[in-house]
């Protein structure tokens, strides 16, 4: 009997044990903040999307050589300067870019200047993983692979139609263990042609060449990824993002709020979304409001 006493008490103390590690498990869980999600581009939309690039024919090369030796001058001057924007020979390498972008688009026009870009676009992605496989491959980081003195070819393909791009995917959320992540290419392309277009922004209306599908990964990069961006224009980004199909904008716009701890206005959006972890999100959101 004491035997089977002590088999009782011993059985009885693990289940209490069990309980009470169950009980923290679920506890932690409700206390985990809500996060943002990232819903993955259609492999198949990304697929269609870059055949369609493919399959433009591109300007003649003498009409376009011009434009990318300016854009390559831009690149090289963001990569040798300290401070670009306080650096005067980058602001002369700006200019001339400006210029030659502009004089582009009033020779072939819009269309063609974001088709350009849209196939330097592709070129940054294939010579951007290249760089980083260089990078592994000589245990190097970045600012010690564009430092080279004697620069492989590697860098140089790099620099020319990248610049200091490489710098920005990695506070980003482009790369993931010294690679760029796959699934967000389209992001890297979006966001390639809105640093593309940016000399003639506000001069020439170049929104209009833009395919929906770019403006729709630049604006999923800024409400998902972008980390030094205004509130306000996340949330914007967010709010035309609702006319996408699945998109859980609401609930993205909600993270957004409660991270900056607008609580009561995070558990509003929260309660518009039927998203399955919105009910959670909003709970968590009435809490912190002190509802």
């Amino acid at each position: 009997m004491a035997g089977m006493r002590r088999t009782l008490a011993i059985v009885g103390l693990t289940a209490l044990v069990a309980g009470i590690v169950l009980l923290g498990l679920w506890r932690s869980a409700q206390d985990v903040d809500p996060e943002q999600l990232h819903p993955p581009v259609d492999p198949a939309a990304w697929s269609a999307y870059l055949a369609q690039v493919q399959a433009i024919t591109p300007p003649p090369e003498r009409a376009v050589a011009p434009l990318l030796a300016a854009f390559a001058g831009l690149n090289r001057a963001e990569v040798a300067s300290a401070d670009p924007p306080r650096d005067p020979r980058y602001a002369a390498a700006a200019e001339r870019w400006r210029r030659a972008a502009a004089d582009f688009v009033h020779r072939r026009g819009g269309a063609d200047f974001l088709d350009v870009g849209r196939r330097q676009g592709m070129r940054l992605a294939e010579r951007l993983s290249a760089l980083l496989a260089l990078c592994d491959a000589r245990g190097l980081s970045l600012t010690e692979a564009l430092a080279l003195p004697d620069r492989p070819e590697a860098v140089e393909a790099y620099i020319d139609v990248g610049g200091g791009f490489v710098r920005f995917a990695a506070e980003g959320g482009l790369l993931r263990d010294g690679r760029l992540v796959e699934e967000r290419l389209p992001f890297v392309q979006a966001l390639f042609i809105e640093h593309w277009v940016a000399p003639l922004r506000g001069r020439t209306p170049l929104d209009a060449h833009l395919w929906p599908a770019e403006r729709a990964w630049l604006l999923r990069w800024r409400v998902e990824y972008q980390r030094a961006g205004s509130l306000e224009d996340r949330l914007a980004a967010a709010d035309e993002l609702r006319a996408q199909p699945d998109y859980p904008a609401h609930v993205n716009a909600g993270v957004l709020l409660y991270d900056a701890g607008r609580y009561a206005e995070a558990a509003r959006r929260f309660g518009q979304s039927s998203h399955p972890r919105a009910v959670a999100y909003r709970r968590m959101a009435e809490r912190a409001a002190g509802r």
